[in-house]
């Protein structure tokens, strides 16, 4: 209840921002899309793991909270509109004259650096809010998370990132309801190649990195 409570706060406090900044199409755009993409991934994940669909185990989280999205706490869709959010704005107000490729992936690097702390905290027998499945000796773990968490973090935000920033404005040329249609057919174009980069980035860490946990002071 804390949880969700404290990440509705952040995900008005955003959302009212984002309305100021940008105004309410792109707003929503933002919103809807980052709960969609994000969430309906965390679930693709979380079932394909479960059920031997791809080529190895991935998690489960084990508070779910009070409102659920599938197998995702509404709390973690949430977040990831509050962390995706932030992370691009703050990268424009640090970069200015950045493009939206850019933008993106300074937004991502940021995200995937709150991940590598949170992750381990969020994880530690203390908490325990998500579990993840891997076994230590089949893939390359940092600070006991398996390293394609990382990358996939930094891929889920700079996808949705570069196809916000593109699109944005595409309601002024083409009208809200055309603009939307696209918008959302490129948002599951994206979730199929997101799919293929973490499988394939997964499979290559297995075939060509040691099968450690590089850690600091037992992590």
């Amino acid at each position: 209840l804390y949880m969700e409570i404290l990440t509705l706060v952040m995900a008005g406090l955003c959302g009212m921002h984002c309305y100021r900044k940008f105004g309410p199409y792109a707003t929503m755009l933002f919103f809807v899309g980052s709960f969609v993409f994000t969430g309906t991934m965390e679930n693709i994940m979380i079932i394909t793991g479960r059920f031997d669909l791809i080529p190895f185990k991935s998690y489960y989280f084990n508070k779910g909270g009070f409102i659920l999205y599938f197998d995702v706490p509404l709390s973690v869709c949430l977040g990831w509109f509050v962390l995706a959010y932030s992370s691009v704005y703050i990268s424009g107000v640090i970069f200015p004259k950045a493009g939206p490729i850019a933008l993106a992936a300074i937004a991502s690097f940021i995200c995937m650096d709150i991940d590598l702390w949170s992750d381990p905290v969020m994880t530690h027998p203390a908490n325990m809010y998500w579990t993840w499945l891997q076994d230590r000796t089949a893939t390359t773990h940092v600070f006991s998370i398996p390293l394609y968490n990382f990358i996939g973090w930094f891929g889920i935000i700079f996808f949705f990132e570069v196809l916000w920033l593109y699109t944005q404005n595409w309601h002024i040329t083409m009208g809200k309801k055309k603009a939307t249609i696209r918008f959302f057919i490129w948002l599951f174009v994206l979730m199929a190649a997101y799919m293929v980069m973490v499988i394939g980035m997964e499979l290559l860490i297995r075939a060509t990195l040691p099968h450690v946990n590089y850690t600091i002071g037992g992590i």
